[in-house]
């Protein structure tokens, strides 16, 4: 009598735990895809896929550990093969009750013992196909033994594989592997070790056939090839299509949103090439829903969808925004009035006469159009106009197309800014610039005037002259206000401590803030957050904010002075009350307006008139500042003059503060 466990090669009993614990993670990572797949169809496909992997896996590794076998054995290869069918076929079975009945306590149950007697059919099966001159007896007490293990493992797995594909964790997974694996190895090696091999006395083992033994290993490894492949390819489709989904409307078949926006942003923001984008809304769509039947407003919006389709031009593309709403965008430079003879002539052939409710039916519909790059260069931005414009039509009659015009369609650019100040504040969309001051009798920079910044990627890049009196009119200005002297304050301080040459930073206080009982207030709890001595900081107000309340703008710069705040008076010289209150102001510094300054180089009165100013401003003890000087003439008409410092893009544009401190590091700013 020969046993088996004598003749085991441990490192090919390895091998086959190894195989069986990779076939695991291979079939859990299949039964994944059944759960969360998103693509019509393909569910069945992954389940299929996953009974091979598990069927397999079950068939590759009893024959590799009969391998581990020191005997030579034959195999009856017609019956090896049809070994397989049980276990591909239970593992199916088991997936299928896992995932296509509705989940109760037989579930699990139901499909352990399905996956476990397919998986003993397999090993007996696998057990006849050995060709040996001999009696194989089994241990009534291991048979038991192994059949209960395939069960409990097998109920064990299943329950591990719904569980962790829910979860969708790495580490969890090759855990249930791991498990998953070793129980299927453990029910094999009982199963293999309740078998005894009687021989008659004498019996000479044969030779192994090495042409069976090869003919094993090629049917062993060819379906792992096959599936392996498989998977792969089937994985690649599989997140391609859902590439696809994820530019593709469900209903309509069409381009999305997105999809959208990709192929305009394409066109408009490396190549600045024109584009017209239209927005197209379905009219009265609310009440066609409501009369008959929401089925029927889908058989709409999905004809429209092809009727739009037909409609646009060969480079064109049609998209489906949300509900009722489609697009096209139409590449290309067009006037206002040539992209509204074309899409009227277009959209007339193919968009007027439906057939969605039983009979021919007239369907009207506004359209609002964007072109680029007269109203943007920014996808977003196109869209947002065109939708402003589209508005404009539903609000005043509807059945039209209009090109957007900002004259018209501005009260809607306000409100979605004023709309935007809250998220964008706290999605850091603000940012600071620091534009130097140049000091004229230092020949060196030693202050900077703080600017705020936006870059919304909604709006794009919005200017502050559009942007600050909307936030002054609504109330968000006090908000920005003191994030701005935060964020200079602190970085003040970290110029303080590098000694950097920026010895003094400028913040614009608005009208609104600077009459407000806060600001004082504000300012001082600011300097002591960062421990910032007052002199670094200098408020620049208008003369507008002096002028609305002056008896109360007086009472605010005194007490801002008294904490050592230095105050500024921006744009001097624009304003007919100046001259009138300077010499009752009790402020440090003057600033001259860019309009004095465009022409001083060239313009004897304008010369004269800034010569006026800093004279004036010398009387009474103010420091002056020229205001957006970008050439050396201007320069050396303003130091001729007696002006103190200058600031302007001839020194340089307003920067972020890392770039002011490369340029620092640079020696670029050193006279």
């Amino acid at each position: 009598m020969i046993t088996l466990p004598e003749f085991y090669e441990y490192d090919i009993v390895a091998l086959s735990i190894l195989i069986a614990v990779t076939g695991s993670y291979v079939t859990l990572t299949m039964n994944e895809r059944i759960v969360h797949s998103i693509i019509r169809g393909r569910t069945n496909i992954w389940l299929i896929t996953a009974a091979l992997s598990m069927g397999l896996t079950i068939w590759t590794l009893h024959f590799v550990s009969m391998m581990a076998f020191s005997i030579p054995i034959q195999y009856n290869i017609s019956l090896t093969i049809i070994s397989m069918i049980p276990a591909i076929l239970a593992a199916y079975a088991a997936f299928y009750i896992l995932y296509k009945t509705s989940r109760r306590w037989w579930t699990f149950s139901a499909a352990s013992i399905t996956i476990s007697f397919g998986s003993v059919l397999m090993h007996y099966i696998g057990m006849m196909s050995i060709i040996i001159d001999s009696d194989i007896i089994y241990n009534p007490f291991y048979r038991f033994l192994a059949i209960s293990t395939a069960i409990a493992a097998s109920y064990a797995a299943i329950r591990f594989f719904y569980y962790f594909t829910q979860k969708r964790d790495v580490r969890l997974k090759i855990i249930a592997s791991l498990l998953m694996g070793t129980a299927i190895s453990g029910m094999h090696y009982i199963g293999m070790y309740s078998a005894d091999f009687y021989v008659p006395e004498g019996f000479v083992i044969p030779e192994q056939n090495q042409s069976s033994s090869d003919m094993l290993v090629v049917l062993i490894l060819l379906p792992a090839i096959m599936i392996f492949l498989f998977i792969t390819i089937l994985s690649f489709l599989d997140r391609r299509t859902a590439m696809q989904l994820a530019y593709t409307d469900d209903l309509t078949n069409l381009p999305n949103r997105r999809s959208l926006e990709r192929f305009v942003h394409a066109r408009t923001t490396p190549l600045n090439l024109p584009i017209a984008v239209v927005i197209i809304d379905i009219d009265n769509f609310k009440w066609i829903n409501e009369t008959y039947g929401y089925e029927s407003g889908n058989e709409l919006i999905i004809e429209f969808a092809s009727r739009l389709k037909k409609a646009i031009t060969e480079n064109s593309i049609a998209a489906r925004i949300e509900g009722n709403k489609f697009a096209v965008a139409i590449p290309g430079t067009f006037s206002h009035q040539e992209i509204r003879t074309l899409l009227t002539k277009q959209f007339n052939s193919y968009l007027k006469l439906f057939h969605a409710f039983g009979e021919p039916t007239p369907i009207t519909f506004s359209a609002g159009v964007a072109l680029a790059p007269e109203h943007g260069s920014n996808c977003n931005i196109l869209i947002l106009n065109a939708e402003r414009a589209l508005r404009h039509v539903k609000n005043n009659g509807k059945n039209e197309i209009v090109v957007y015009n900002s004259n018209f369609h501005n009260q809607d650019m306000e409100r979605h800014i004023a709309m935007s100040f809250r998220s964008a504040l706290e999605n850091g969309e603000f940012y600071l610039c620091y534009q130097p001051k140049f000091n004229l009798h230092t020949g060196k920079i030693d202050s900077a005037e703080v600017l705020v910044r936006w870059e919304s990627p909604v709006h794009g890049f919005v200017s502050p002259s559009k942007f600050i009196p909307i936030a002054e009119k609504n109330g968000f200005i006090f908000d920005l206000t003191n994030w701005i002297l935060n964020e200079a304050c602190r970085q003040m301080k970290m110029w303080q401590r590098d000694h950097h040459l920026i010895e003094r930073i400028a913040v614009n206080i608005s009208a609104p803030m600077f009459l407000s009982d806060r600001l004082i207030e504000i300012v001082k709890h600011t300097l002591q957050t960062y421990n910032l001595n007052a002199r670094h900081l200098e408020l620049e107000i208008t003369e507008t904010s002096i002028m609305q309340q002056f008896d109360n703008a007086l009472k605010v710069i005194d007490a801002l002075k008294k904490e050592g705040v230095s105050i500024s008076l921006d744009d001097f010289g624009t304003g007919v009350s100046s001259l009138t209150y300077l010499k009752m102001l009790p402020i440090h510094i003057l600033k001259i307006d860019k309009s004095f300054i465009d022409d001083v180089h060239t313009s004897y009165e304008d010369k004269a008139l800034v010569k006026m100013i800093i004279q004036l401003a010398k009387l009474f003890g103010l420091t002056i500042i020229a205001e957006g000087v970008e050439k050396e003439e201007q320069l050396n008409v303003l130091k001729e003059l007696g002006c103190d410092f200058i600031q302007g893009y001839f020194i340089s544009r307003p920067e972020r503060a890392e770039i002011l401190d490369a340029r620092y590091e640079q020696k670029e700013y050193r006279s």
